[in-house]
């Protein structure tokens, strides 16, 4: 029997997912923190936690409800949610946990789920087999195959009820992701994750084990459903989980600390023995002052303590939803995991998967990308950018490269003196050295170039100036410069007019010329390639494109680096030569009044496509998706849907994700995508808000937001100023 259980994504970064998770009694937004209700001893009431602390959803524990005569007669007869007087959701633990702390315990899995079923809970929880941390391979795999019995077997005792299957594999990896990869072949059996087994790991601080664990299983699981981290109730650690694509967290250390007279901080723990002052503004912290607390009698102390506790816990939840919101969750992780070094060590497991969690990325953010470590370069979008500019960048065919240091932004308006200098003197191509690699000039305006922030380059740290040093090389040969030149100034400048690469010499004089300075003059640092342009053909597209600009009705020409940039971005943005396809006829611009920047992009009197300002990116029109799908054979750049649901989004209705029937797997959140039929008919254009993988997975929620249908009202881009 199917669930009730519905999660949808509203927002994302990393693989955090700020959703909303629909149960029976009620919908919860995720990140969500669960506290542990312990039924024969509440500090808090539920009601009272959700009047205090905005509480959605609670967890308690089965095993110990079904083990009280008192507490499994009232459950039976008059349910969970009278038992612990909460309306809201409730899920329930199986008594695993209990397992590994005493060893075993006298219940069997079919007799816990069904109990759990009959009590009327909302997330009930298979009987799984913990996973200690130093057991061997053999044993972790064999644990894993009498879990998976069990999960298949409570599966048909559900019911309605939403059955939550622990991943296990203690700390191997492989064993995770094969663990999730069987649930997620179970299908509908299965409708929650909970990554089990890491309490163990959280008190050894084995974050990095942790971090390898959950990716592990992201890889594996069925993306359309929820995660939680079981016992994982450390505000300090919710940030980097999160981002790593947990959805829920339970927590009973708000208790366990209190009893301890501990505080909890999302930068770590404290004993008020060592305290002398209250580092925080919560409402116990803002009514009591540190010496008032320690005199309170021991249980007094112990709730105010708790109460603190659950403070902290709850805003950070909404510290990291807001995160999300404004797309600085990066940024709160980097801040975060320097709570503690083991926990950096942690973090640096992500560069070793940057390459999965590109594929979940959005394609540009609210806010700027500040680099704020040396670790920032390891996140996907510099990983994208890099990836992007190898594989879809084309060149001008210029033999003489110049680089640039790092900047302000734009680089364009930084370099535009500089640029005109030398241009005076030599047909140079312009790059800029930043933190994300070489930038060339066209690119400048583009995201996350133009829409970020970094200190200056002699604080970089070394790993990062020699990654850019390194880039810059590759570049380099990679397109094939005759001469690459480092920006120093009028001594660079003087240099150029030393040897003489006057921009109307021929060919073979200016070659002769580069050969020689090879030899005499380049320095530790420089680069030396001498094989002609592959990218001859550039030219002579460039010089069948049609050149106007129009500005307040008056047309005039204007500046190549204008064409040069929708060129390249646009080849950046939908694919090597998209730029020569949108652009293959008389091109117009219309450009801001204000800014004189390129709003529109107007080819043989069709609109094709609008500059966004707030990420200097694209947004598709009609006009320009007919010509793409006319170059890019299916399924590029499309999401194709079927018949039924092709009807509704030609009239500029969303496209929901189980209509679609393949799509590019090359899109990503935020991307933008060509709807078409099964016939490859374009019926609306819009932007993702999932990529291939999460189309194809998810039952309910939107795949595409629609802007524009063949048949809709033409609508105006919001964002073109």
């Amino acid at each position: 029997m199917v669930s009730m259980l519905k999660f949808e994504i509203k927002d994302r970064e990393g693989l955090g997912r700020l959703g909303k998770l629909e149960t029976k009694h009620g919908r919860i937004t995720t990140p969500a923190l669960l506290p542990v209700i312990n039924p024969n001893q509440m500090l808090f009431t539920p009601k009272e936690m959700k009047e205090k602390f905005g509480t959605e959803m609670v967890i308690t524990n089965s095993y110990i409800i079904k083990k009280s005569e008192n507490l499994r007669e009232k459950a039976l007869s008059e349910g969970v949610h009278k038992l612990i007087d909460f309306e809201g959701p409730i899920m329930t633990d199986s008594g695993t946990f209990q397992s590994y702390v005493y060893g075993d315990i006298d219940v069997k899995p079919d007799e816990i789920i069904t109990f759990q079923r009959d009590i009327g809970v909302d997330i009930g929880t298979a009987l799984d087999v913990f996973t200690k941390p130093d057991i061997s391979h053999a044993e972790a795999k064999e644990a894993i195959e009498e879990t998976l019995r069990r999960v298949e077997l409570s599966a048909r005792l559900k019911g309605e009820m939403a059955l939550a299957c622990p991943v296990q594999g203690s700390v191997y990896p492989d064993l995770r992701e094969y663990c999730a990869s069987e649930y997620a072949k179970m299908g509908e059996k299965c409708d929650f994750f909970p990554i089990g087994g890491v309490v163990p790991l959280m008190e050894a601080y084995r974050y990095r084990d942790i971090a390898e664990i959950i990716i592990a299983s992201k890889k594996g699981l069925d993306i359309s459903k929820p995660v939680h981290l079981f016992g994982a109730g450390h505000p300090m650690l919710f940030a980097f989980a999160v981002l790593l694509g947990c959805d829920m967290f339970d927590s009973s250390s708000y208790v366990k600390f209190a009893r301890d007279e501990r505080m909890m901080f999302v930068d770590g723990t404290y004993n008020i023995a060592d305290m002398t002052e209250l580092p925080c503004s919560c409402p116990v912290c803002s009514k009591y002052k540190l010496e008032e607390i320690k005199k309170l009698g021991v249980k007094a102390r112990e709730k105010v303590l708790a109460e603190h506790n659950l403070y902290v816990s709850f805003a950070e939840i909404r510290n990291v939803r807001e995160a999300i919101r404004l797309g600085n969750l990066w940024e709160l992780v980097e801040r975060r995991v320097r709570a503690h070094p083991y926990l950096l060590d942690g973090f640096k497991v992500v560069k070793k998967y940057v390459s999965f969690l590109e594929e979940y990325e959005p394609i540009s953010k609210k806010s700027a990308f500040f680099y704020t470590s040396g670790d920032s370069i390891n996140r996907p979008i510099v990983y994208r950018y890099e990836k992007r500019l190898f594989e879809r960048y084309r060149n001008p065919a210029k033999r003489v490269l110049i680089v640039f240091p790092e900047g302000n932004r734009p680089y364009g308006q930084t370099y535009r003196n500089e640029i005109e200098e030398i241009s005076k003197v030599v047909d140079a191509h312009f790059v800029v050295s930043s933190i994300f690699g070489p930038v060339p000039i066209e690119l400048g305006e583009m995201y996350p170039i133009s829409q970020s922030v970094a200190i200056s380059e002699e604080n970089l740290d070394m790993n990062v100036k020699e990654r850019m040093n390194e880039l810059v090389k590759k570049y380099s040969h990679t397109f094939e410069y005759g001469l690459t030149l480092f920006w120093e100034g009028k001594e660079t400048l003087d240099t150029l007019k030393e040897i003489g690469l006057d921009k109307t010499e021929d060919k073979e004089k200016r070659l002769n010329k580069e050969k020689e300075f090879d030899v005499k003059e380049v320095k530790e640092g420089e680069f030396d390639n001498h094989k002609e342009s592959n990218h001859k053909g550039y030219n002579e597209r460039y010089n069948k494109i049609e050149k106007y600009n129009k500005t307040d009705n008056k047309t005039e020409r204007y500046n190549e680096i204008d064409i040069d940039r929708v060129r390249a971005t646009a080849d950046m943005q939908f694919g090597k030569g998209a730029g020569d396809v949108l652009l293959d006829g008389k091109v117009e611009f219309v450009k801001s009044a204000t800014t004189h920047r390129i709003r529109n992009v107007i080819v043989d009197g069709e609109h094709v496509l609008s500059l966004r300002a707030s990420d200097g990116l694209f947004t598709l029109k009609l006009a320009g998706a007919r010509r793409l799908i006319k170059r890019f054979s299916k399924p590029k750049l499309r999401v194709i849907v079927d018949e039924d649901s092709a009807k509704y989004n030609m009239d500029g209705k969303n496209v929901f994700a189980r209509f679609v029937k393949d799509a590019d797997e090359m899109l990503r959140p935020g991307d933008e995508a060509i709807i078409v039929t099964e016939n490859d008919e374009v019926v609306a254009i819009g932007k993702t808000l999932l990529n291939r993988r999460e189309m194809f997975a998810f039952k309910n929620g939107i795949a595409v937001k629609v802007r524009e249908g063949i048949k809709s009202k033409k609508c105006e881009d919001k964002d073109e100023d």
